[in-house]
């Protein structure tokens, strides 16, 4: 298990020479191992230090591992965490009860050193890509709320941008149409704003609209929209007014 260093397994069985085996592979791939002889502190450990596997007896003194597999994939943390299923029942029926509780692989015992030892790399590899697939969803969806964050808001001034303005518009004036509401809209601009930028230039400019930007959500309500028209002109979308 040369390839499956800094994980973590959860061994939840009760044969000591089960977990002498799997303690052996762990300690030479620097995989860090947590034991549990039975299904309360097999619960209690998957719990504290979420593991990047579990490997599951389907038979302990305290429960069975198929009700633990379906507490595990209950559980939106260890939902997709790989699970093994360590067995001597080797009938069709015990393998399917295994899987429809949502285990991942079955391995029946006994079992060879090689085979477990496979048996972990193959699923840790299974946890880093379902790791990977979900950072890059993290990734995605960030940068789709960015996308929409531009398209929506004013570079600038970080208010409303136009075509937020007239998407508003348009649902206000027609909610203030159905239910006999006023609704006003104001028109704002800044005087002698060319001058400012032929005597100081645009950078300081963007300043006073970024500036004024700011004094003009400060005097809106909640329930307003301030958006920047274009240029030096800006709106606010006033409700019930």
């Amino acid at each position: 298990m040369t390839d499956a260093p800094n994980r973590r397994v959860l061994l939840i069985d009760d044969d000591p020479d089960v977990r002498s085996l799997v303690r052996t592979l762990c300690d030479q791939a620097g995989v860090v191992l947590d034991e549990a002889e039975n299904a309360r502190t097999g619960l209690d450990l998957s719990s504290r230090n979420r593991p990047d596997l579990v490997l599951l007896d389907l038979v302990l003194p305290d429960g069975t591992g198929v009700e633990i597999a379906r507490r595990l994939r209950r559980d939106p943390r260890l939902s997709a965490v790989p699970i093994v299923v360590l067995s001597a029942h080797r009938t069709q029926e015990s393998k399917v009860r295994a899987f429809e509780a949502g285990a991942d692989d079955y391995v029946v015992k006994p079992f060879g050193l090689q085979e477990i030892d496979a048996r972990i790399r193959a699923n840790l590899r299974k946890r880093e890509l379902y790791e990977r697939l979900e950072r890059a969803n993290v990734e995605l969806r960030m940068a789709n709320e960015r996308l929409e964050e531009m398209a929506t808001t004013d570079g600038l001034t970080g208010l409303s941008n136009r075509r937020t303005l007239d998407a508003r518009l348009e649902e206000e004036f027609l909610r203030a149409d159905r239910y006999e509401t006023s609704l006003a809209v104001v028109m704002v601009d800044l005087d002698g704003f060319k001058r400012v930028n032929d005597s100081a230039g645009h950078a300081a400019g963007d300043a006073l609209l970024a500036q004024l930007a700011q004094r003009l959500r400060a005097q809106a309500r909640v329930t307003d929209v301030v958006a920047r028209y274009g240029g030096d002109e800006f709106a606010f979308l006033l409700p019930h007014t």
